[in-house]
């Protein structure tokens, strides 16, 4: 057996993936999904937004500023030494 003939590469037709419809992992023939699959999913998302989330829209719209001790790249502001 050669090395090519383990290997066959799916054309563009045969490797879609409808993301709108969940998949059963009980179904026969249906393999289980890798985690970037899963994460790509329609079902993979809230529909609707977290409050906090909301609330912290609503106030950047309105100007406020957020007052997190953190720089902008994350880390906290006492970690930051002036050379």
């Amino acid at each position: 057996m050669k090395p090519k003939d383990r290997f066959t590469v799916a054309s563009p037709d045969e490797a879609k993936v409808n993301l709108a419809k969940k998949s059963d992992a009980r179904a026969p023939g249906n393999e289980s999904q890798l985690p970037h699959e899963r994460d790509q999913s329609l079902h993979a998302t809230r529909v609707n937004a977290h409050p906090e989330m909301k609330q912290a829209h609503k106030d950047l719209k309105k100007g406020l500023v957020d007052t997190d001790a953190r720089a902008s790249d994350g880390r906290p502001l006492a970690s930051r030494r002036t050379t």
